[in-house]
């Protein structure tokens, strides 16, 4: 029995790493690498223009050959008064409820991933009738108060508050087949925070300084209780 069930296990496990893809390291920018499967390539300027608008182009981005399921590696315009990665979660979590008509949660939670804390999000979300499979995760470039001060010489003071964004996206049809890979991409995450805060284009500042973390939190919070009552009162 012990080695017909050991046999069964070894095809479960054979046929589950069949579904990942040959993936290849690749350097984002100096310090930050991931592995990703090797027939991504980087999208064009074209491309991201057309499918992602935005005011500020990502660090990175890379596409599978059929162009239906995206990487793509970014750095926030603010700054993150604090290493306070609970925090963040929550933050982010409302931005993601309120950016999408639907949102299911596969993976909602707070991990460290080789030695970082990360906040991550695996979810299927629906917006104007398009339903995709979602896997985000940020981190901040600072770990420790010291290192998100202007006195330290290990990181660039602009670049250390601020926070790193990766993501992979897929149609929700492709979930089965890609989630695997999704969690083998966002799992082999590394980063070097001083060779990051170096080679990551910096950020700048905004002239008016923003709300604190806290006053962001408290004001989405308002925001959605506004949300229910107009919706309470129709």
């Amino acid at each position: 029995m012990r080695k017909t069930a050991s046999f069964i296990g070894f095809i479960a496990l054979f046929f589950l790493c069949a579904d990942v893809p040959k993936m290849h390291n690749v350097t984002l920018v100096d310090g930050v690498n991931v592995l990703l499967p090797k027939d991504f390539l980087p999208m064009s300027d074209d491309d991201i223009g057309q499918r992602y608008p935005s005011t500020k182009k990502p660090v990175a981005f890379y596409t599978s050959l059929d162009r239906t399921v995206d990487f793509g590696f970014n750095i926030s315009k603010s700054r993150w008064s604090g290493v306070d990665i609970d925090l963040l979660h929550k933050i982010y979590k409302s931005t993601i409820v309120e950016s999408y008509e639907k949102v299911t949660f596969i993976k909602d939670t707070v991990e460290h991933i080789n030695g970082r804390p990360y906040s991550v999000f695996e979810f299927v979300s629906t917006f104007d009738k398009t339903t995709k499979y979602q896997y985000f995760q940020f981190t901040i470039l600072a770990q420790t108060k010291v290192e998100a001060t202007q006195e330290t010489g290990d990181l660039v003071p602009g670049n250390a508050n601020h926070i790193l964004i990766f993501n992979l996206t897929a149609p929700s049809g492709d979930q089965a087949k890609w989630q695997p890979v999704a969690s083998k991409v966002m799992n082999s995450i590394r980063i070097n925070a001083n060779k990051a805060s170096k080679a990551i284009p910096q950020v700048t500042q905004p002239e008016v300084k923003g709300l604190t973390p806290k006053t962001t939190l408290e004001q989405q919070n308002k925001n959605k209780t506004k949300k229910k009552d107009a919706n309470g009162s129709k």
